[in-house]
């Protein structure tokens, strides 16, 4: 090898290079959002989403509407009703605000509104506004609260303003925060829209997942409000509208508390709604943290596992579950997923409580399950 093929080959400091977290998201975005296709694109919108419900999943928030605003296929606001995203300036001098829409937290730094460790929350853990100020061409972040609104605007995730009031806030108005943007077509595929009914259903879904606040969709004149004030199980009970059911929608749910590492206490919730229809064919959908996991997990198979038991006694005979139609709603503060988008549950710590809710409702509708056994015993 000649000297400078060996000089060539050595591996220095100078070799490496040094990313800022914006720079980061915007060079590999499949890290954050999955890609750059439509899925990637419409990732975008449900991770400003995500954030807000952040306030809407708290037990100390007066949060109960999200309303998502299509100005074009390409521009979308998202606003809520909470607190407001705090403008206080950090010790570094750095806004509050800015920090939440350009730093790496540990947490969504919406806990700082509510003085509270975060319970619950889905999207990105805390960095999903990061990620979508990143891959935006333009993006306005605007703050009822302290008597004013605030607002301070970006490009490509760089402040192109100092975040300042524009107005004080009139008598009686509620306060909360909104995110308008427009995803940035240099990394996201041309051509890409927002799906008006992907939305639709989108916003339908999560006012059946969270059923103490409303959804409203406006585009142009049209404004549609959606209100699930019965949650999952008038959900299983639509799905099966059509259907020849064997009893009513069954409801449980369940809570058990847990530490972390660090000591500290956290809950694991669950929700469960299912009925079983004369059908050959099995229904499951899941959720965590209002999340769809497409690809099931560990809540699932412990659903399955624990109706399994209830209705077959842990015999060894066939043990199907064919007409079963069920939603299940896990509310985790760590969820562990498969990859970053989310579509696999891996933890172990949800198989108790799940067990427990279903122990409680085959105790609560013993004469139901004890149909249910001879229909699939015969």
């Amino acid at each position: 090898m000649s000297s400078n093929d060996n000089e060539n080959s050595t591996y220095s400091a100078k070799n490496i290079e040094f990313l800022s977290q914006r720079e980061h998201i915007r060079k590999r975005p499949g890290m954050y959002v999955g890609g750059t296709d439509t899925r990637a694109f419409h990732h975008l919108l449900w991770e400003v989403v995500d954030d807000a419900l952040v306030e809407v999943m708290s037990e100390h928030n007066p949060c109960d509407t999200i309303t998502i605003t299509l100005f074009s296929p390409t521009q979308v606001r998202v606003s809520d009703n909470g607190l407001g995203i705090s403008v206080d300036a950090l010790p570094n001098g750095t806004s509050t605000m800015q920090a939440h829409m350009t730093e790496l937290w540990q947490s969504n730094i919406r806990a700082s509104v509510l003085n509270k460790p975060i319970q619950v929350s889905g999207g990105l853990h805390g960095i999903g506004a990061i990620t979508v100020n990143a891959l935006s061409s333009n993006l306005v972040i605007e703050s009822k609260r302290d008597g004013f609104l605030w607002r301070q605007t970006y490009s490509e995730g760089l402040p192109t303003s100092k975040v300042h009031p524009i107005r004080p806030l009139e008598q009686g108005e509620a306060t909360g925060t909104s995110i308008t943007f427009i995803p940035d077509f240099t990394i996201m595929e041309k051509g890409l829209r927002f799906d008006f009914r992907q939305i639709m259903e989108r916003c339908e879904e999560l006012a059946y997942l969270l059923p103490q606040a409303n959804f409203i969709l406006i585009q142009d004149e049209s404004i549609i409000v959606y209100d699930k004030p019965n949650g999952i199980s008038d959900w299983v009970q639509a799905i099966n509208a059509h259907q020849q059911t064997l009893h009513d929608v069954l409801y449980t749910t369940g809570e058990t508390t847990y530490l972390t590492q660090s000591s500290i206490e956290f809950s694991i919730k669950v929700e469960i709604a299912l009925q079983f229809v004369k059908s050959d064919e099995i229904v499951i959908q899941s959720y965590v943290n209002t999340v769809h996991t497409s690809d099931g997990g560990t809540h699932e198979d412990n659903l399955l596992d624990a109706l399994k038991t209830a209705i077959y006694d842990d015999n060894d005979e066939d043990t199907s579950l064919k007409g079963l139609t069920a939603i299940i709603h896990i509310f985790h503060a760590d969820p562990h997923f498969e990859n970053q988008t989310e579509i696999r549950l891996l933890n172990d710590d949800v198989k108790d409580v799940i067990h427990d809710a279903i122990d409680q409702l085959v105790q609560d509708n013993a004469d139901v399950f004890n149909e249910i056994k001879n229909l699939f015993r015969r």
